[in-house]
């Protein structure tokens, strides 16, 4: 079952295993940076779908934050798999809420 889920997941990820989590010895379906913008866009879509209703300086911002801590995963110092993860999130984040506000704009002018 393992090996066929992280097959089906290779499609969505590159999975080097370097830059990967682990538990035990099974290595995680997806990458550190795919695992933080997967669960980023369903945190966000979901946020936007309950909550937001329109684009704010916030979205702008936390995209801001992601590419400055991306650009610091340059130095090897930065260059760890937590950092990849937060920046994941970050950015699925802020493209879940954008899907999910545009998503409702459409919605209101089609009906």
């Amino acid at each position: 079952m393992y090996n066929h889920i992280f097959n089906l997941c290779s499609h969505l990820c590159h999975q080097n295993p370097s830059r990967s989590f682990f538990f035990e010895e099974l290595q995680f379906f997806l990458c550190a940076r795919c695992t933080g913008l997967y669960l980023g866009l369903l945190i966000g879509f979901t946020f936007s779908i309950i909550k937001e209703n329109r684009i704010s300086l916030f979205h702008y911002i936390i995209i801001i934050i992601a590419l400055l801590i991306n650009a610091l995963s340059f130095i090897d110092f930065f260059d760890t798999n937590l950092i990849r993860l937060f920046m994941g999130i970050l950015l699925g984040v802020s493209m879940g809420l954008l899907f999910g506000i545009s998503l409702k704009i459409i919605m209101r002018k089609t009906s």
